[in-house]
């Protein structure tokens, strides 16, 4: 699993580095999107309040199944890039026809965002991480740990205050 990690994030670097044109974002104290992923609540919305994507996360979506989905945490913004630790929902589960289960765990992301207008006020999100203390669960004779690579992906939008 450790080699499929260091792949996956050497794969998302390299995607990373090449978007082009992301210096000078708006000066703003808000970013929503809309998306699919942990930091999404499984799929709905991140808000981020703070500076210039630094600050407060909040995530707030809805999983299979009709389990709301929710994280909380922090998110330290440097230019495009971003690093967020959270905890939250990460997933949910069902053995065979028992109800549906959701795991709760923390969480840690290394995102991007690419601009997609000139103002750099729209953006496409994209993250990488791992889960951190998800539980293992019996699945029939088996114990499954939860835990593992997660992904989120969006489209938002930096609420630029007029300077």
């Amino acid at each position: 699993p450790m080699i499929k990690t260091l792949t996956l994030l050497l794969l998302f670097s390299c995607v990373c580095c090449t978007a082009h044109g992301q210096g000078g974002l708006p000066n703003s104290r808000v970013n929503v999107g809309v998306g699919i992923g942990m930091p999404y609540g499984g799929i709905g919305t991140k808000t981020i309040l703070g500076p210039r994507n630094s600050g407060l996360m909040i995530g707030l979506g809805i999983f299979p199944g009709g389990i709301v989905g929710y994280e909380i945490g922090a998110q330290l913004g440097i230019q495009s890039f971003y690093l967020n630790a959270g905890y939250g929902i990460s997933s949910v589960y069902q053995v065979n026809d028992e109800p549906i289960e959701s795991v709760t765990c923390g969480n840690f992301m290394l995102g991007y965002m690419i601009n997609l207008n000139p103002k750099k006020t729209v953006f496409l999100d994209l993250s990488l991480g791992h889960t951190i203390g998800a539980p293992t669960v019996d699945v029939g004779p088996f114990r499954e740990n939860q835990g593992g690579v997660t992904f989120a992906f969006g489209v938002g939008w930096r609420l630029a205050i007029k300077d």
